[in-house]
């Protein structure tokens, strides 16, 4: 159950183009991720509702990366 509750909470934060990752909700919770992935197939595929869920947009996780990367003042350069 805690899977599929990490799963549907990835999907709502994708839906609000939130900088999340399935990994983060991996670490985070000690779930495998390919347990995770699948529980988050199982969802989008059940809903059969028209959701499309957003790309996820490459230029959300630049500021995360500068930080882990830990740029400082670069961070506005890159």
């Amino acid at each position: 159950m805690e899977n599929y509750a990490a799963a549907a909470f990835y999907i709502a934060l994708r839906m609000m183009q939130a900088p999340y990752l399935l990994n983060d909700f991996s670490d985070k919770m000690n779930i495998h991720l390919y347990k995770l992935a699948r529980c988050f197939l199982t969802i989008i595929k059940k809903i059969q509702l028209p959701l499309d869920l957003p790309s996820i947009d490459p230029s959300l996780y630049i500021n995360r990366y500068c930080r882990m990367l830990d740029f400082g003042e670069k961070t506005k350069d890159v």
